[in-house]
């Protein structure tokens, strides 16, 4: 029954060829194209038919396959129909070598190249030799304070043998120049922050000082310098004895220490040198004409020049418990208190006999400040809404004029005959410190800065105030957040 089957499938397959192959050269005339379709036809014929007779073959498929192949034109597995017949036996030899054949000598050469280029950089920019980059300069350097009234600032630069070049231009700062940036009008500045418990403060020229007191141990403990642009702070000396007081002339800074020793530098920046140590020192130092006066426990006043081995002692029987100290033209001046009766004193520069007046019973000086024939000062009072600011000729000293009442605990005063400035602490831990003025004739009080947190020391120069804020006390100790900071006058 297979044979029979097989038989008459292939009589079918034969008959519908060759009607094919017929119809195809009658349609449209004798081609070669038509010549290879029949040729094509009769040999797919014949692949049909040992299918069909193999064991297994599905005569049926073979069969379909045969007629697609002469419809199309083309072969039994060819997947583009006629592409075959046109394109002749050898066409897919011919497309398989292209394909499999190496790349052109000139693609195997830039192959070759990219793969032997390293990059190489000579510096920060510029190209890296393989067509990348080394970087751009697309970071100029921040703004800078060149002085206390010019901002220095940079555009973006240009590279040059590996190297970034950026072109800088100033501006100037009519309110100040402090840490990168001008100074808004009547804007407090912080020009150094972290401070444990800063407080006195100095300015001469554009050096900025200031005594940073700790317990403990604190690295900051010492004495700090800064340009009054607040640029470059850092501890000139490391004073673990906790440095308490400071004066400046125009060649040396001087301070003491809490433990009474007495240094000296020389400006701007230099190593300390120990000018005494056999006497211990009051906690307030003055300095004029080159020469530092001070107060020692022993009950004496000593002053000491550059160059001098020792210090020498100037006048002798001064009370004890001095709380502050400054330098007229021709004296040395003095205040101290004893918790019930406060005295001020002054002895002529280079020496001679004290003269004291008797002030107020129990009224604690917190700062002194002399211009011309006039000597002011801050009566601490009970350190709460009860300060004052006095006023006396330096030949009366006790014969007061009070200026200012229900100052806050006021700690610091300066003056450069023009304007009064000084701080109040303001109420424990609240932070509202605050910064004053008034003309020096009397007048209106005016804030300069408000809620600070514990302002003491205080010192001013032409344009600006400076002040230093102590920070917060909690449990016992401080708590590292004091600041130095300036605003306009």
């Amino acid at each position: 029954m297979r044979a029979s089957s097989g038989l008459a499938t292939r009589g079918v397959v034969l008959l519908s060829a060759l009607a094919l192959a017929c119809s195809s050269s009658t349609s449209a005339g004798s081609t070669p194209r038509d010549d290879a379709a029949a040729s094509d036809a009769l040999s797919n014929q014949d692949a049909a038919t040992s299918q069909a007779d193999a064991p297994g073959g599905d005569a049926g498929d073979a069969a379909a396959a045969a007629m697609d192949a002469a419809a199309d034109g083309g072969s039994v597995g060819t997947p583009d129909g006629g592409s075959d017949a046109t394109m002749g036996p050898g066409a897919d030899a011919e497309a398989d070598a292209e394909a499999s054949s190496p790349t052109e000598p000139g693609d195997a050469q830039a192959d070759a190249e990219d793969a032997a280029c390293v990059p190489s950089c000579p510096g920060v920019c510029g190209d890296d030799g393989c067509g990348g980059s080394c970087g751009v300069c697309n970071a100029p350097p921040p703004p800078v304070c060149i002085s206390a009234t010019t901002l220095q600032t940079s555009a973006s630069g240009s590279c040059s043998a590996g190297a970034c070049a950026y072109t800088a231009s100033t501006s100037a700062c009519p309110n100040g120049c402090a840490q990168g940036a001008c100074t808004t009008a009547g804007a407090p500045v912080t020009l150094a922050s972290g401070q444990n418990t800063p407080q006195s403060i100095a300015v001469s020229g554009a050096d900025l000082y200031w005594a940073d007191t700790t317990w403990g141990g604190d690295a900051k403990a010492g004495v700090w310098h800064a340009s009054t642009s607040g640029a470059g702070a850092a501890t000139i000396a490391a004073d673990p004895y906790n440095p308490v007081s400071l004066a400046v002339d125009a060649t040396y800074l001087y301070w003491l220490s809490e433990q009474g020793y007495v240094w000296q530098v020389a400006r701007p920046v230099a190593a300390p040198q120990k000018l005494a140590t056999q006497a211990v020192a009051e906690a307030a130092i003055a300095v004029a004409n080159n020469v530092a006066y001070w107060v020692a426990n022993d009950e004496n006043v000593y002053s000491m020049a550059p160059g001098a081995s020792a210090p020498t002692i100037a006048a002798t029987g001064a009370p004890v418990g001095v709380v502050a100290a400054a330098t007229s033209t021709s004296a040395f001046w003095f205040a101290s208190s004893d918790g019930q009766q406060t005295t001020i004193c002054s002895m002529p520069l280079g020496g001679g006999a004290l003269t004291c007046h008797t002030a107020e019973a129990n009224m604690p000086v917190n700062g002194m400040a002399i211009s011309g024939s006039t000597l002011y000062w801050l009566d601490f009072a009970s350190g709460d809404l009860d300060g004052r600011l006095l006023a006396s000729p330096l030949a009366t000293p006790a014969a007061f004029a009070v200026l200012a009442t229900a100052l806050y605990a006021p700690t610091g005063v300066a003056t450069d005959g023009v304007d009064l400035v000084w701080t109040e602490m303001g109420p424990p831990s609240a932070k509202a410190g605050s910064v004053k003025k008034m003309p020096i004739q009397g007048g209106a009080i005016t804030a300069i800065a408000s809620a600070q947190n514990s302002p003491a020391g205080l010192a001013i120069d032409a344009s600006s105030v400076y002040w230093t804020n102590t920070g917060s006390f909690s449990g016992g100790v401080y708590q590292g957040d004091g600041a130095v900071l300036k605003a306009p006058r």
